[in-house]
């Protein structure tokens, strides 16, 4: 059985709080540009997609995942989303403000909806 020298303990407990609190200080100040990120993806996006972004966790999911998709329905009246057409178009438009950061893939469409990846670009 091993033996501890008299004050190893003590040092082993003071590292490892010193160890923690630096590792607290940089996930504070991970979390504090994380948001400042988010709020600028999210400003720099076309206002008729803002409220669909946040309210689907699709920039939440580009940071916790580096990744996200949702389906779309066709005249889906929470967003305002009509036909095929005007989701490509809206799409474009995100996909434009958000070029070199995030890459977005329009699926193709089935019946009554299309499904849209997002890819964070690393």
């Amino acid at each position: 059985m091993e033996t501890l020298e008299h004050g190893c303990i003590g040092q082993l407990l003071l590292s490892r709080a010193a160890a923690w609190s630096k590792l607290s200080k940089e996930v504070e100040e991970l979390n504090k540009r994380d948001k400042k990120i988010k709020e600028l993806l999210i400003s720099s996006a076309p206002e008729n997609l803002k409220v669909w972004l946040i309210e689907d966790c699709i920039v939440d999911n580009l940071f916790e995942y580096g990744k996200s998709s949702r389906k779309i329905y066709f005249y889906e009246d929470e967003y305002d989303f009509k036909e095929m057409n005007d989701i490509k178009d809206k799409i474009k438009n995100l996909s434009e403000k958000w070029e070199g950061v995030v890459s977005i893939k329009i699926e193709d469409p089935e019946q009554h909806r299309v499904e849209i990846k997002f890819v964070v670009i690393f």
